[in-house]
């Protein structure tokens, strides 16, 4: 029963994390400078975003206020990477993936 309480806990947690939307912070401008991300380009979270990485058999996640990625199993310690993040990071940084990948993802996250 423990069980149960526990997964629908995280189900709840889940759905709030993604139904609540981040809060307006000019991030519509990042998404016209999407085509000119490259390796050197720095990221950040924006302010007060809060982030939640899970694995499981279906692959993991990393969950976001009003967003979530997905990606095979394999990525998982690369999304806990990108959630422990509180400043600045360079794409070229992001573990555990390829460059074509790193940009792939990078361009996910904004």
């Amino acid at each position: 029963q423990k069980e149960n309480i526990a997964g629908s806990l995280n189900i709840l947690g889940e759905e709030f994390r993604t139904k609540e939307q981040p809060k307006p912070d000019g991030h519509f401008s990042s998404l016209d400078r999407l085509n000119h991300i490259h390796l050197e380009s720095q990221l950040s979270k924006r302010e007060g975003l809060t982030s939640k990485v899970t694995n499981s058999a279906s692959g993991a996640r990393i969950s976001f206020q009003g967003n979530t990625i997905k990606g095979p199993s394999q990525i998982v310690n690369t999304l806990v990477f990108i959630s422990e993040q509180k400043g600045i990071f360079s794409v070229k940084d992001i573990p555990f993936l390829n460059n074509e990948n790193k940009l792939k993802l990078a361009k996910r996250l904004v």
